[in-house]
């Protein structure tokens, strides 16, 4: 396995720890189109189909021209931000759901550095919906740090049959609030 393989094995595993996923991000993020220096720079969008190997993250399925799904209950982007918040953010995403008639509606909670900022819910009469959820600055940690996690409620059928609700990500994007 090769040194790149290896580190990003360490990486993506939820187990490991933040040092870890860090050095991570900033050794792959060399290589990312959108750098300026190491930083995620607020207003960028991000595309899953296209950034994510350039993320620290685990939970994700192979990228579609789309977008991404979440593979499983659970997924998450690590990212380290250009500058400290002074004012909330603004996290506004894209999503994609897929429903059936035993699942009509997907019901994700949005979840920041371990703090639940909001829960959001996609029908089955809406398959694309841009959402948005503001987070606190407080939950920001002093070194930038930004682990974005979408956790999905109850994402397997109780009978075991059949396919069963997914969520799919198309892109995000965070921007300082207005107001302070």
């Amino acid at each position: 396995m090769s040194g790149y393989a290896a580190l990003a094995v360490v990486a993506i595993t939820q187990e490991s720890e933040i040092p870890w996923r860090l050095f991570y991000v900033d050794w792959v993020l060399r290589y990312w189109p959108h750098r300026t220096k190491l930083f995620y720079q607020f207003n960028v969008e991000l595309r899953p189909n296209s950034d994510l190997e350039y993320l620290s993250r685990y939970g994700w399925s192979e990228p579609e021209d789309w977008g991404v799904w979440i593979d499983g209950a659970e997924a998450s982007l690590l990212l380290r931000l250009a500058s400290a918040p002074v004012r909330n953010l603004r996290l506004r995403a894209r999503l994609r759901g897929e429903v059936d008639w035993r699942y009509p509606q997907i019901v994700a909670d949005v979840i920041v550095n371990g703090t639940s900022v909001t829960r959001w819910t996609l029908e089955s009469d809406e398959p694309e919906v841009e959402l948005e959820a503001e987070i606190p600055a407080s939950v920001i940690s002093v070194d930038q740090l930004l682990q974005l996690t979408f956790r999905i409620r109850d994402p397997s059928p109780s009978s075991g049959l059949g396919a069963h609700p997914r969520l799919g990500v198309i892109s995000v994007v965070l921007s300082p609030t207005e107001t302070p």
